[in-house]
């Protein structure tokens, strides 16, 4: 774990050195499957780092997608940035490496986000829930998922709710939700410790 966050913090401060051009296709944002995505690594290493550039940019509206499946999202600075920002970035920062995750169906980044404690709302185990995230996040070829609109409401004991819209697109369906996260500070980071869609 601790050589996990060393390659984090320095992937983190690398990335921190470089700068992202608004609109430079060179260092945009593709989808998994597009063409342009499919190059070499050095191809999948620049979108890899454009898009971890532009989730720390830009709040809303926030796309994740376009780096290669496998990529490790997991770390893509939130530890870092946590203990220093307000609340509210803190949760914009967390959506964002949460819907980059899953967009990069990077299934244990994408869990990783959710509390030991995470009760489905449909009153699954945690383990049969995660199996179930594992074969939906794994069956489409594409994935985007948008995070927009963000607004973050503190409640009990130092926990939040974050509510945002949630546009997702797969293959051949795609949807547009409100989302209701409610997250709890746990070892620094912001878990997910229970999910809810309007």
């Amino acid at each position: 774990l601790s050589e996990a966050l060393a390659a984090a913090r320095s992937r983190l401060e690398r990335l921190q050195s470089e700068r992202v051009t608004p609109g430079d296709p060179t260092s945009g944002i593709g989808r998994e499957g597009d063409s342009a995505s499919r190059g070499t690594p050095t191809v999948a290493a620049s979108r890899a780092t454009a898009a971890a550039q532009t989730h720390e940019a830009h709040l809303a509206p926030e796309v994740a997608s376009g780096v290669p499946a496998g990529s490790d999202t997991r770390a893509s600075g939130v530890a870092n940035h946590t203990a220093q920002a307000p609340v509210p970035a803190q949760i914009a920062s967390v959506l964002r490496s949460w819907a980059l995750a899953w967009s990069n169906k990077d299934v244990p980044g994408y869990l990783a986000h959710y509390s030991s404690a995470f009760v489905p709302d449909d009153g699954s185990g945690r383990r049969q829930w995660a199996e179930q995230r594992r074969d939906r996040i794994g069956k489409p070829e594409i994935i985007e998922v948008r995070v927009s609109d963000v607004s973050v409401q503190p409640v009990d004991d130092g926990a939040v709710t974050a509510t945002f819209q949630q546009s997702y697109r797969a293959n051949h369906y795609h949807d547009r939700v409100v989302k209701h996260l409610d997250m709890r500070l746990e070892d620094g980071d912001w878990k997910i410790v229970r999910e809810t869609t309007d």
